[in-house]
């Protein structure tokens, strides 16, 4: 930043020197070869007057009125030359006001430097620069929690020109997604962990903070490449809690519980035993081990409404409260329609409202229902059965269904 200032006033100085120079030296130069010519002339003049009284032309008074008259119109002509005290002004005046629109002319000019070229943001990117040793240290070796969006936000601008300067660096790949991820920029985060796995594919720090970034996207492909890292990291590092917890996370969205409980239980005998995560652990494990409330139901046709069935059908079963002017359902699975008979079980799982679930009900109507689209109103055309059966929570209830009526 010196060195610009340095080069700038010397630009500056050189263009105000290529601006004035004539301006200053012209009246100058002017006036004197003026005053040397007039001078010349006059010598002239009296070497003529010497040599006509040598050849008798003129008297020596002649020559020497001749002589005066030379003198006094040297003078008069350098008195008209002279700058008049008015002009004199005038010329100031101009010098002023030129001197204030050079003055001008440079300040805009450098204005307009400093807007087009963001010096502003240069100064911010030195400045980040400067304190990335300071903000390192907060954020990996303190944890610190004061840190303000601002000093995240210097982190990551320094960390960058780091890594722009030495790309193979795992560590400062890894520390770039922790920071994104916890600024909300998930994709940057992904790439950025992407770098550091590419270096370093066995860090442990990485797979982990890897895999719970991907969890917080809530996306089925991601959940699964998560539970992939995270079963990699405790391959590696069989202690790693947070490793252990994001995976029975991970698992327990992805409808594994088998795979989720052992990681739970790994989880409870790597914690000390007075660790506060030990309930969480219990009641993860307990919440595994119940029984879902399940409904098996076997569904059949009667022969008679076989040629009845559509080409290219739905099979709709679904259970509703029994007895009441509710018809909602409060689950629902909806499939293309295959070859009859076939079991299919509906559980809290198919719930079309979390808190209206199967669990829910003691008396149900179960529907069993083939109709030409999937839509579960009932249409004339459709094919039906229905039973109504109590419903036992925390087991698996089994029923058998007819389809044996067509709808006008």
């Amino acid at each position: 930043m010196t060195l610009f200032w340095i080069g700038a006033f010397a630009l500056s100085l050189i263009a105000a020197i290529a601006i004035f120079w004539p301006w200053i030296f012209k009246t100058q130069r002017t006036e004197h070869d003026r005053e040397r010519l007039n001078v010349m002339l006059v010598k002239e003049r009296v070497t003529e007057l010497q040599r006509d009284l040598e050849e008798g032309i003129l008297t020596a008074e002649q020559k020497a009125q001749a002589e005066e008259e030379l003198k006094l119109s040297l003078l008069n002509e350098v008195e008209q030359n002279s700058t008049p005290p008015s002009q004199g002004l005038l010329k100031s005046k101009g010098s002023k006001m030129l001197s204030v629109g050079a003055l001008c002319c440079v300040l805009l000019s450098g204005w307009a430097y400093w807007k087009s070229n963001e010096l502003a943001d240069l100064q911010d990117w030195q400045r980040a620069k400067g304190r990335l040793g300071e903000l390192g240290e907060r954020v990996v070796m303190k944890n610190d929690e004061s840190l303000t969006s601002k000093d995240l936000q210097d982190f990551l601008l320094a960390l960058r020109t780091r890594l722009a300067e030495k790309p193979d660096d795992a560590v400062g790949w890894l520390l770039m997604g922790r920071i994104f991820a916890s600024l909300q920029s998930v994709d940057y985060a992904i790439e950025a962990f992407e770098k550091s796995l590419a270096i370093e594919p066995e860090r442990v720090g990485t797979l982990v903070s890897f895999g719970q970034t991907l969890l917080l996207t809530d996306q089925e492909n991601n959940i699964k490449r998560a539970k992939q890292l995270l079963l990699k990291a405790v391959s590696i590092n069989p202690k790693e809690t947070d490793a252990l917890g994001l995976l029975a996370i991970a698992a327990t969205q992805l409808g594994e519980k088998d795979l989720a409980k052992t990681a739970w239980t790994e989880l409870g005998k790597v914690l000390e035993e007075d660790d506060p995560l030990q309930q969480v652990v219990k009641n993860k494990i307990a919440e595994l081990d119940a029984v879902e409330t399940e409904l098996k139901v076997a569904i059949s046709i009667e022969p008679a409404l076989t040629s009845a069935l559509p080409e290219q059908g739905y099979l709709i079963v679904f259970a509703r409260q029994a007895n009441s002017d509710m018809k909602m359902p409060v689950a629902v699975v909806k499939q293309p329609l295959t070859q009859l008979p076939l079991v299919i079980t509906l559980s809290d799982k198919n719930a079309m409202i979390p808190a209206l679930n199967l669990s829910s009900l003691e008396l149900a109507d179960v529907v069993v229902r083939i109709s030409k689209d999937d839509k579960v109103e009932a249409q004339t055309g459709d094919l039906e059965g229905e039973v109504t059966v109590p419903i036992t929570r925390s087991q698996l209830n089994e029923i058998t269904i007819e389809i044996n009526k067509e709808l006008p």
